[in-house]
């Protein structure tokens, strides 16, 4: 995952209970934060889910799984 790159969530995630709203969200990294070893610590991803905003992403390296997948790599 760079910046740049579309993203959404995985199916893994928005089937979830309570969660489902996340279906159709796409988002754009306009930056990422990575540590010494190159691990991702965060994502700042720009959301369009009706209305555009600026969701810093970084409460998903705390979960099992990665919850999003790119859809269009930047060029």
């Amino acid at each position: 995952m760079n910046v740049g790159d579309l993203v959404r969530f995985v199916e893994q995630d928005w089937e979830q209970p309570g969660i489902g709203y996340v279906e159709d969200w796409t988002g754009i990294i306009v930056d990422k934060v990575v540590d010494d070893d190159g691990t991702i610590e965060e994502l700042h991803i720009l959301w369009k889910h009706g209305k555009v905003s600026d969701y810093p992403s970084s409460w998903w390296n705390r979960l099992t799984y990665f919850p999003f997948e790119v859809i269009s790599e930047s060029r």
